[in-house]
């Protein structure tokens, strides 16, 4: 993944993108709390509470970016993280 932070030239467009992204689920891990969306172009992480930030990976539709966030949260699980699953996804 990619990280993207508010000195980037491209932070506020991928802003944009990633408050209409579709929320996938949660990670907590060292006392911190991860949000992982997807968008029909991108998979965000972003740290909820430090908006500075943005981890990014690249997607070729919404499809692939959804199957690439659970593989994240599944991940992020067998490293030890709670992870909660959006309703939605």
């Amino acid at each position: 993944m990619q990280i993207i932070t508010r000195d980037d030239i491209d932070f506020p467009t991928l802003w944009d993108v990633l408050q209409q992204a579709q929320k996938v689920g949660l990670y907590s891990r060292d006392g911190k709390t991860h949000q992982v969306l997807a968008s029909s172009n991108f998979v965000f992480v972003t740290l909820i509470g430090q908006p500075d930030k943005i981890a990014i990976k690249p997607s070729r539709n919404i499809n692939e970016a959804m199957e690439m966030a659970k593989q994240l949260l599944k991940k992020e699980e067998s490293r030890g993280s709670q992870i909660e699953i959006a309703e939605t996804s």
